[in-house]
């Protein structure tokens, strides 16, 4: 397992879009509950995920815990994550991807490509309807902050959804592509 890993890893450092691919295969490792070291596959998912930013994005990403612009948080809050993608086309269809690094260094994935459309406010847990088609999926997902420190979240926005099953084999072969995407990240902190 860990040589077809190591391999894969190797593969995608020369994928084009390697930074999101490289974020994907981490967060896959995760759901899959494989332990993952980061000298013996050559980059740090972590730093990664911090680093990910596609400039070029066709659209604009806002989110915000509990109100804008708060940032300061006690221990065991239980926090709403809001968030809207701005785009110039109305309504087009998106999918959201979540992911958490907790002040205890957990790397989390907390939404997985949830469909949603532009131009419209959603949140974690769901609090409302936003008024989208019917197959908009609603996240009842509850988020607590558990550990004194720096929490970080990182959004990830896509035009088509992330196949998770089937990413590392797309990976291996090289056929994982993704036209639009977009991101965009919150630190807070938390205090006893």
């Amino acid at each position: 397992m860990k040589r077809h890993l190591k391999s894969l890893m190797a593969s995608v450092v020369d994928h084009p879009k390697s930074a999101l691919s490289g974020v994907i295969v981490s967060i896959l490792l995760i759901i899959f509950g494989i332990h993952y070291d980061a000298e013996m596959y050559g980059f740090d998912p972590k730093e990664t995920l911090r680093d990910l930013h596609n400039p070029d994005s066709p659209f604009e990403v806002v989110f915000w815990i509990d109100e804008e612009g708060k940032t300061q948080f006690k221990q065991n809050d239980r926090i709403t994550i809001y968030y809207k993608v701005v785009s110039k086309f109305e309504d087009a269809l998106l999918y959201v991807n979540l992911v958490n690094i907790s002040a205890a260094d957990n790397m989390q994935p907390l939404i997985q490509s949830v469909p949603i459309c532009a131009n419209h406010f959603y949140s974690v847990p769901t609090l409302r309807d936003v008024g989208c088609p019917e197959n908009m999926a609603k996240v009842e997902k509850r988020v607590t902050l558990q550990h004194q420190g720096k929490e970080y979240f990182k959004l990830i926005v896509t035009s088509e959804p992330i196949k998770w099953k089937t990413m590392l084999e797309d990976l291996r072969k090289k056929t994982f592509q993704l036209e639009s995407w977009a991101t965009a990240e919150l630190k807070v902190t938390v205090e006893e």
